[in-house]
């Protein structure tokens, strides 16, 4: 539920939100969520957005749905993993994650 929460931190307050990481996130099933999802879109939060193709919790359609709706976002869907890509995957999850950070980083110097 961790996604689902920095979604909600990020609409509420998002001076307090640098940036997410959301891996197989809950939070794009209800209107309410149309609502979060659009204020995160607003405010201009850079996101990453990881998904293993396998999930059989929450669906890789919903990555895709959230990165439709999240100007923001990059996607990285995983071959190989389920509903947890740090732990099947973890190579590939840190390198993806690192990258993400190396560009917020590069962005905050210019």
């Amino acid at each position: 539920m961790g996604g689902m929460i920095a979604m909600r931190i990020a609409s509420i307050r998002p001076r307090f939100v640098d940036s997410i990481i959301l891996e197989d996130s809950a939070g794009v099933s209800s209107p309410s969520d149309d609502r979060i999802i659009l204020d995160l879109n607003s405010s201009n939060i850079p996101v990453l957005i990881i998904w293993g193709v396998d999930d059989r919790i929450i669906p890789v359609d919903a990555a895709r749905y959230l990165h439709s709706k999240i100007k923001s976002s990059s996607l990285s869907i995983l071959q190989g993993a389920g509903h947890v890509p740090h732990w099947e995957t973890p190579d590939v999850f840190n390198r993806l994650v690192l990258n993400f950070l190396r560009k917020l980083k590069e962005r905050q110097r210019k």
